[in-house]
């Protein structure tokens, strides 16, 4: 989340096109990190026996 918010602070002070380049690729791999944690929280804390109900309702 940290490197998704830098992303978009630098995002918003780009001047040129190689920053806003190296703004977009960090605030994609801030964005990558945070959706992978987020989509393992519900799955980890939900019982054994309802873990594929968690992967449907992520996919949809």
């Amino acid at each position: 989340m940290i490197l998704f918010t830098l992303g978009m602070i630098w995002l918003s002070q780009a001047n040129t096109s190689s920053i806003l380049f190296m703004a977009a690729g960090i605030i994609g791999i801030g964005y990558g990190a945070t959706l992978i944690s987020f989509q393992t929280m519900p799955i980890q804390s939900s019982p054994i026996a309802e873990e594929w109900l968690q992967y449907v309702l992520y996919a949809l």
